[in-house]
């Protein structure tokens, strides 16, 4: 997790209380002020510990110290002890969370692989494991390929890893694919080049044996859109493969790869820095430009930036702000005539201008009055009772992010009228709420009060930030005026500001400054991954959320309140803060839930219920409409993209997403590819999620009355 804070006896207070949980000691008390997981069962507080500490220790410049030689040892004892509880979900991200850890720490690596560790990972791979736990327990296993301590367990590795590699499922392929690159084994060369093969369909891409000489790739004279998209993750490692021989076939083989990649996908800064590497490598007067052009793009993951080091600086070219300036703009009008009309209740410019940009329309908040009030509320009542959902309700809508030193001069360039981006506060797509004649509000934005400042409040608030809460992207103004807190904005436009202010410091947070592929999130969409690779998806609804499991799209984070933390600032959110906010956002489900239950209950939406009940219900469970899961991409057959990541923690598929509001929560799918609910069940729609499509006329019918009353 990113800190913007230095290390303080805070931060060891935390790492102590993390190590504590990820051992199982589960806190008893439902108050304890240490812990923001207190009401997750102890399976699910012992994944977020071990996830969030393998995150804190790895992230370069988190302002945390190293662990040291001790906290090694208890988090190697606390995954032990985790593997041995033989949970599939705990096991499962304690290998995720290993698996991070050893490939980037080398002493964590040492220490993780010199125990009982490789052998209990071993050990679950002979036990036929789900595709999720296998590609998790081949990923760790490579990361600690290099500490295993004896030939015996390399050789079992090695196996392992080979088998994967020729593996039918997507996801132990892929995880297979990083587990041989991190081993740094020649042996899997050959293997991990067939793999290569079957990635651009070959033919005759069988897997060799190990002892086979690697051959040289066939790459096809054109490549689609889908391979590329599928490849783009496993790129980096196949490319360093091929530039490993020395023949310099291999290095022209690379070259040839990447302009398949770089035709289908021109704006891919990963491609073009790998294909400035490959000229470099073969000392082609070619490569400078080709580096320049990578850093040009602006979409360049910073671990490749961070690699170049003061290269990176000197190479970028200076950003023409006046060019940029007019592309937004360029962009913005070419979409225009294909996107809907203003819907109620959007924020216009010549609104606001005839409104005072204050209190009540931005509120004023101090984040240290709301900590102190969220300690008072945690310390004595309970997460479901009135005051302290009341108490989330007010942090939802108004603890800001911290991240005010990056939106105040963002946001501020397109609310005031001398701002340079108030030409685009229309397109931006703010709500304003508020009843007729009386005080509105545009919801997730606030002026944070400088608390550093000196002088009474009313002179701080001169001096405050703007900021922005988790109600920017998470509310919704329906057409009669009613908020609802949790269902997504339909109308914020996140890629238009990223672009808008492109100079400014919000910029880095995205890190990409490809305007291009910025404004063409289009609103209502964001791409939260920041892995290089332009994959925005549909901002998810936030009912239904149960009280334990995954979260996020592909189900990547392990807790809800750990995903909270990491969006509510830079800094690590106080306990009190992060558990009534989770407390209020699964009571959302409840009372969605509870109020479709009436509306369904009507006795003209019994066939639909029927049909609900023998076609959709497995997945989309009552009374959340969801069970919560991650349903393998092979079932849902729809797109791959937006969990190709191999990283550790990534998923095998999406997350069952709730169906409590539906009909206010197009479009549908991840992706947004499926425009409505009736489209959802046309048996001519193409694509994937491939349930339903086979109803009666009459069953569909009924199906879709009772869909749009939830």
């Amino acid at each position: 997790m990113r800190r913007d804070s230095p290390v303080s006896a805070a931060a060891a207070v935390e790492d102590r209380t993390l190590l504590s949980l990820a051992a199982g000691a589960c806190p008893s008390d439902p108050h304890d002020p240490r812990s923001a997981l207190v009401a997750l069962p102890c399976i699910d507080q012992q994944a977020s510990a071990l996830f969030e500490l393998a995150s804190r220790w790895t992230s370069p410049g988190a302002g945390f110290s190293p662990p040291d030689a001790d906290a090694l040892h208890r988090y190697a004892s606390a995954c032990s002890q985790a593997l041995g509880q033989q949970s599939e979900r705990l096991s499962a991200w304690t290998l995720a969370s290993i698996a991070a850890f050893a490939a980037l720490h080398e002493a964590a690596r040492r220490e993780l692989g010199s125990g009982s560790l490789p052998k209990q990972t071993l050990a679950l791979l002979t036990e036929d494991p789900s595709p999720l736990l296998h590609g998790r327990a081949l990923f760790a296993l490579g990361a600690l390929y290099s500490a295993l301590p004896s030939r015996e367990l390399q050789t079992q590795t090695r196996q392992h890893i080979a088998a994967g590699l020729g593996h039918a499922d997507r996801f132990v392929f892929r995880q297979a694919v990083l587990a041989a690159v991190l081993s740094q084994d020649s042996l899997h060369d050959a293997a991990l080049l067939q793999t290569l093969l079957r990635s651009l369909h070959v033919s005759g891409s069988s897997v060799p044996k190990p002892s086979a000489v690697a051959p040289l790739p066939v790459i096809p004279a054109a490549l689609s859109p889908a391979v590329v998209a599928d490849l783009m993750p496993l790129l980096p490692p196949y490319i360093g493969l091929l530039l490993k021989s020395a023949d310099p076939l291999f290095a022209a083989t690379a070259e040839r790869l990447l302009d398949g990649v770089i035709q289908i996908d021109p704006l891919s800064g990963i491609a073009h820095y790998l294909r400035a590497r490959v000229l470099d490598r073969a000392r082609d007067g070619r490569a400078l430009a080709a580096l320049r052009h990578s850093l040009s793009l602006g979409n360049l993951p910073a671990t490749f930036v961070d690699e170049l080091g003061e290269r990176a600086r000197l190479l970028t070219p200076d950003l023409d702000l006046e060019v940029a300036h007019r592309r937004v703009r360029q962009l913005l009008g070419l979409r225009r005539s294909i996107e809907p009309g203003k819907p109620p209740f959007r924020l216009t410019a010549k609104e606001l201008d005839h409104t005072p940009l204050s209190r009540p329309l931005v509120p004023q908040v101090s984040p240290a009055a709301l900590e102190v009030r969220a300690a008072a509320v945690f310390a004595t009542e309970a997460l479901t009772s009135p005051a302290a959902l009341a108490m989330g309700q007010e942090l939802f809508r108004l603890y800001p992010f911290s991240s005010q030193t990056d939106y105040d001069s963002c946001l501020r360039s397109f609310l005031f009228p001398d701002g340079k981006n108030h030409d685009l506060l229309d397109a931006l797509g703010l709500q304003v709420h508020g009843k007729m004649g009386g005080p509105h509000v545009i919801p997730g934005l606030v002026l944070v009060d400088d608390e550093q400042a000196e002088g009474p409040s009313a002179v701080r608030a001169s001096q405050g930030r703007y900021g922005v809460t988790c109600a920017l992207c998470h509310t919704q103004i329906d057409a009669t005026g009613q908020r609802h807190d949790g269902l997504p904005s339909r109308s914020y436009d996140q890629g238009l500001l990223l672009a808008a202010c492109i100079d400014q410091p919000i910029h880095y947070k995205a890190q990409n400054r490809n305007l291009d592929q910025l404004m063409s999130y289009r609103p209502g969409r964001n791409d939260s991954s920041s892995d290089g690779m332009h994959n925005p998806t549909e901002i998810p609804s936030l009912w239904g959320l149960a009280s334990h499991g995954p979260v996020r799209w592909n189900g990547d984070t392990p807790s809800l309140e750990l995903q909270i933390d990491r969006n509510l600032s830079a800094r690590s959110a106080p306990p009190a803060v992060i558990a009534l906010l989770a407390a209020y956002l699964r009571s959302l489900g409840q009372a969605a839930a509870a109020e479709a239950a009436v509306t369904i209950a009507h006795p003209a939406r019994s066939a639909g219920r029927r049909v609900f009940s023998k076609t959709c219900a497995r997945c989309h469970e009552p009374p959340l409409y969801t069970n919560g899961r991650v349903i393998p991409l092979s079932t849902l057959a729809t797109d791959a993209t937006r969990i190709s990541a191999v990283l550790p923690n990534s998923g095998n598929g999406y997350k069952v997403p709730t169906l409590l509001g539906l009909s206010r929560t197009a479009p549908y799918l991840h992706d947004g590819s499926v425009p409505s609910v009736e489209a959802l069940l046309d048996p001519q729609r193409s694509g994937g999620h491939r349930f339903g499509l086979s109803l009666s006329l009459p069953d569909r019918a009924a199906l879709l009355h009772f869909l749009h009353a939830l």
